[in-house]
């Protein structure tokens, strides 16, 4: 009652105090969060609307609350959108779908009737006539729900991208918003209309935001669609002020040696994107060259087997590489930004960490590719260790961004931990580099269906205890679904996980914990729905090879709109409830006798 006094208190004109102007927006701000509350989203969008036309026209200065308002708007036609798409999935409006289809087929067959009726020179009879008046109105009422629901859409749809990116336009350090606006990049890049805020919004924004989304910009680079032209001019852009930053990501896409579907036509659009930048700023002409020989070292010595330069010398577990390519090769490594590690986000190139010396004894690691642990200097004097593997690692480099996107968004929560991550950086579809690990992952774990979580994907950091998850293959519950022996957990729980770390039992701390993020997580769906429908149309992704592609990602994004509407056996739960079945699920004696040996559920 009382913002609503505040809101309402005198009209918001030109000579309205700043000071007052502000008490009224946040109030606005406030208003509109009971609306979404009362499921009226609609109201709170129309008022966000108004507060921030009237907060641009009348010059207001505090740019960063302006942007907030932006930002809520945003999320409140997303979270409208949200419900809509639930709607246009839902068995109703299939049935109102397969009605006019339905209707469509018997107006034919009584257009087939009265033609036949006039050539015998007849009329049709009255019922039939009345039943065609009857079809006709009944169609036209669901065919006008139906375009409604689209137009809906679309309005949302515009309403939502054009306030992101007016947001980001205003401040450009809220870290979600530009994986916010990659969501809409999904459902606007065949309408051309949807599309306009992002061309007339373009030339206003600094690339710097777009750096941690070029691979997934990449998806939409290499598509037919009218947002293509679009995304090129932004990786350009980005290529222009972060050339090494960039250019580790579309490498990827010039191995022409290893198959991907549609390989040829993308690496000619990536060369002449490459051939096109250096044109225009021949200073780029250097870090292509010099990144180019780097990924094919890279690939070279992931390919190569280790026992070819082992030596006899040493342990089982270590190698010599004195011959190796790497070290063969290592003056054409001094300039190149060390691969797979944080590198600062900076467009000067004398500022990030490049290769000083790499040691000539590596350790061989564990497992079927025998991922070989190379020790590195860098310019900044730091040792760090990089994994080099003979494997896919597309499905683990999208995970980790997913992660990464997580923590972000959990900074909102109450009592939430964020993820040990780590970098991925896959060289091409055989192989890649991975950063050497030196969270509450379960929850997140399960959210996304991560399975084969056995002890050699575990690791435990040192310095804090906590667990760093690695190889991140099976995700979107594949373990569950095509493992020879179907997991039946939802992620490791078992009795040597709780007694070390849990004095007081998984009912704890523990589970308040668990709670808060599953509520945290729960809040942002629709970023994390759109987040992961972006990732299962990424060209790095495995789901979309083979003809059945399209439907597994479509599965994949159902099953995680269950999970986080809290849907569980067909039952709704709300995040308490969800918790404790997860907990009972995972450390059910009966479900974990049946996992997999090698698992080892006993531990």
């Amino acid at each position: 009652m009382l913002l609503s006094q505040i809101c309402a208190a005198r009209p918001m004109c030109d000579h309205y105090s700043s000071n007052s102007f502000e008490l009224s927006l946040k109030a606005r701000m406030q208003l509109a969060e009971f609306d979404v509350v009362a499921y009226r989203p609609d109201l709170a969008i129309e008022a966000l609307q108004a507060i921030v036309e009237k907060a641009l026209n009348s010059g207001y200065e505090n740019v960063l609350l302006v942007a907030k308002a932006y930002r809520k708007l945003a999320m409140n036609a997303e979270k409208k959108l949200l419900l809509l798409e639930d709607y246009c999935s839902s068995e109703t409006f299939k049935i109102k779908e397969r009605a006019i289809r339905n209707w469509e087929k018997e107006l034919e067959a009584i257009k087939e009737e009265k033609l036949q009726a006039i050539t015998q020179g007849k009329t049709l009879k009255h019922g039939k006539m009345l039943e065609e008046k009857r079809i006709r109105k009944e169609k036209m009422f669901e065919e006008k729900e139906l375009e409604q629901c689209c137009n809906d859409r679309n309005t949302l749809i515009l309403t939502a991208l054009d306030a992101y990116l007016a947001a980001l336009e205003l401040d450009a350090s809220v870290a979600d918003i530009p994986y916010r606006i990659l969501s809409f990049f999904v459902k606007a890049k065949h309408n051309e209309n949807l599309l306009e805020p992002l061309k007339v919004r373009l030339n206003r924004f600094q690339s710097r935001p777009w750096i941690p989304l070029i691979s997934h910009l990449c998806s939409h680079f290499f598509d037919d669609a009218p947002l293509a032209p679009i995304v090129r001019e932004m990786i350009l852009a980005a290529l222009f002020d972060y050339p090494y930053h960039v250019l580790q990501h579309i490498l990827f896409y010039t191995d022409s040696a290893h198959a991907m579907a549609d390989s040829q036509g993308r690496l000619h659009r990536v060369e002449d994107l490459l051939k096109d930048a250096s044109t225009k700023d021949k200073s780029l002409t250097n870090p292509i060259t010099i990144m180019r020989k780097a990924f094919s070292l890279y690939a070279q010595f992931a390919a190569s087997s280790v026992k070819a330069f082992q030596n006899r010398k040493y342990a089982r577990s270590r190698a010599s590489i004195t011959d190796s390519v790497l070290l063969n090769e290592i003056q054409s490594l001094r300039n190149v930004p060390i691969p797979a590690i944080e590198q600062p986000l900076t467009d000067d190139s004398s500022q990030l960490i490049t290769f000083v010396k790499i040691e000539s004894t590596v350790i061989v690691a564990d497992g079927i590719t025998q991922p070989t642990i190379v020790t590195v200097i860098g310019s900044d004097g730091k040792v760090r260790k990089l994994i080099f593997k003979n494997e896919d690692l597309r499905q683990d480099s999208l995970v980790e961004q997913l992660f990464t996107v997580v923590n972000i968004l959990l900074m909102d929560g109450k009592k939430t931990f964020p993820l040990r991550t780590y970098h991925v950086m896959p060289i091409n579809s055989n192989a890649g580099i991975i950063e050497f690990c030196l969270g509450t992952v379960s929850l997140l774990g399960y959210i996304v269906g991560l399975g084969d979580r056995h002890l050699n994907n575990i690791m435990v950091e040192k310095e804090t205890g906590r667990l760093v998850h690695i190889d991140l293959g099976m995700v979107f519950e594949f373990g569950k679904r095509n493992l020879l022996v179907p997991e039946r957990v939802p992620f490791r729980l078992t009795r040597e996980i709780v007694d070390p770390i849990l004095i007081e039992g998984v009912n704890g701390k523990f589970k308040s914990i668990a709670v808060d993020t599953l509520d945290c997580l729960r809040k942002n769906s629709q970023a994390l729905i759109g987040l992961a429908l972006v990732l299962l149309h990424d060209p790095l992704t495995k789901y979309l090879d083979g003809e059945n592609g399209n439907q597994f990602a479509t599965l994949a994004i159902c099953r995680l709109r269950d999970k986080l509407a809290g849907v569980e056996n067909r039952i709704y739960m709300d995040p308490s409830q969800q918790v404790s079945h997860l907990i009972k699920e995972a450390s059910d004696p009966e479900n974990l006798a049946r996992m997999f040996a090698g698992w080892m559920p006993f531990l």
